[in-house]
């Protein structure tokens, strides 16, 4: 009788610690991932945005996985913001060249350039930003390929885009202004003139011929 009751007891026991610890059980999980649906939570595609352009512009490689781990999200997730590798690049490329547009709008606006000559000084300056770019010269040295995919490419908000959109837009401003009556229609003009930047400042790549500033310039200014 006296066994029978303590093994009574005893099971009592066990199911009193049972039902004791599953709580806490159940409580620790739920705060891991309470922990870790946080930690996701803070992280956005502003910030994966951010993070990335910190990165290239400082003349790094970009590591998607690296990004990732950075933010505390899945490679999938990352993905699913910001595109593939390439995408994310020129899209902080992109950035990077209408901020240097917006900087040379405020120093010719500062020097008080006009016409033809505010053109040409555009361009001008976009090359030297260019050819002084940490993102650019580590693409151009490290990853020619993927640079010459993205720094000649087409689409929307690809740089030659960009480009292609600011240089018409001084073209139109400088003959609504009655400054400048171009020998070509506004588009081609720009266009023509990308492309030339294009053979002088990546040339070395595609055809092993050393960027030649002064020369590039003559020939942009005979265009006008």
């Amino acid at each position: 009788m006296k066994a029978v009751q303590w093994w009574l007891l005893r099971q009592q026991h066990e199911l009193r610690s049972g039902l004791n610890d599953k709580p806490q059980q159940s409580t620790a999980s739920s705060r891991l991932r309470q922990s870790h649906e946080s930690q996701v939570a803070k992280a956005s595609p502003a910030d994966a945005f951010a993070a990335a352009k910190k990165v290239i512009l400082k003349g790094a490689k970009l590591d998607m996985s690296a990004l990732a781990a950075e933010l505390g999200i899945g490679r999938a997730t990352l993905y699913r913001w910001t595109g593939d590798r390439e995408q994310l690049i020129k899209e902080v490329l992109a950035i990077f060249l209408q901020d240097t547009f917006a900087w040379i709008d405020r120093r010719l606006d500062k020097e008080k350039i006009e016409g033809p000559e505010r053109f040409a000084r555009a361009v001008e300056d976009m090359i030297r930003a260019l050819t002084k770019s940490k993102p650019v010269y580590w693409l151009l040295r490290n990853e020619p390929d993927v640079a010459l995919r993205i720094l000649t490419g087409g689409g929307v908000n690809s740089l030659q885009t960009v480009t292609m959109e600011k240089l018409v837009g001084i073209i139109e401003q400088e003959v609504e202004k009655g400054n400048y009556r171009p020998r070509l229609e506004p588009r081609l003009l720009a266009y023509t003139t990308v492309r030339l930047v294009d053979s002088f400042v990546y040339g070395d790549i595609i055809a092993e011929v050393p960027l030649d500033f002064a020369a590039a310039s003559r020939v942009i200014r005979s265009l006008l």
